[in-house]
């Protein structure tokens, strides 16, 4: 008498292989339409690499030449204000210890 090649499994009510089995039977699965291609959204700019790394480069040194401004001002405000300082000053050997002091929040 050969091996069974499935058994009754009564306890789950389903048919299990003896070994490992191979169906071998055309197989149809309905499905829902999948998009191989879907279009960018309408209005949309898209750039190759090399418009976008162009683009980057120009943003960077834009903000690198507001940086550079910005600095520029806060340094002129601070002159202004350390010799605006230094016309009120009354005793010149404090005059030192009245700049360091301007702004007490920035000392270590």
């Amino acid at each position: 008498m050969s091996e069974p090649v499935a058994y009754i499994n009564v306890e789950k009510r389903e048919l299990e292989w003896a070994k490992l089995t191979r169906w071998e039977t055309p197989t149809t699965v309905k499905m829902d339409k999948v998009p191989l291609y879907t279009a960018p959204p309408t209005g949309a700019k898209l750039f190759t690499q090399t418009e976008f790394d162009e683009a980057l480069t120009m943003a960077k040194a834009e903000i690198m030449a507001v940086a550079i401004e910005t600095t520029k001002t806060a340094i002129m405000i601070e002159r202004e204000a350390c010799a605006t300082l230094a016309d009120n000053c009354i005793n010149i050997e404090k005059l030192g210890e009245v700049i360091r002091n301007r702004i007490p929040s920035q000392r270590n």
